[in-house]
C-alpha cells in the first residue's frame, strides 16, 4: 500500500491533503504544522516515532484521524 508521504512531494500538496484529513483547528496538528512543515507532519502520521511534546497514547489518538477506514485488510 502506498503512503501519503510516499506521493505527496511538496509543500503545498501536502498541505492541501491535510486540509482534507484533518478537522478545522485541531490545535495539536496546527502546532506540529507549524514547528515541522507539512511533510514532516505526514510522515510522522504515518510511523511510529514520537511526536514531539505529545505521548505515546496522545500520539496514537492523533493518528488516528490518519488512518482509512476502507484499507482494512477484511
Amino acid at each position: 500500500m502506498t503512503n501519503l508521504s510516499d506521493v505527496v512531494q511538496d509543500e503545498r500538496t501536502a498541505r492541501m491533503v491535510l486540509s482534507m484529513i484533518v478537522e478545522p483547528d485541531d490545535a495539536v496538528t496546527g502546532r506540529l504544522l507549524g514547528e515541522l512543515g507539512a511533510l514532516e507532519l505526514l510522515r510522522l502520521a504515518e510511523r511510529d516515532d514520537v511526536v514531539p511534546g505529545l505521548s505515546n497514547v496522545d500520539a496514537q489518538v492523533w493518528r488516528s484521524q490518519f488512518e482509512r477506514s476502507d484499507c482494512s485488510d477484511t
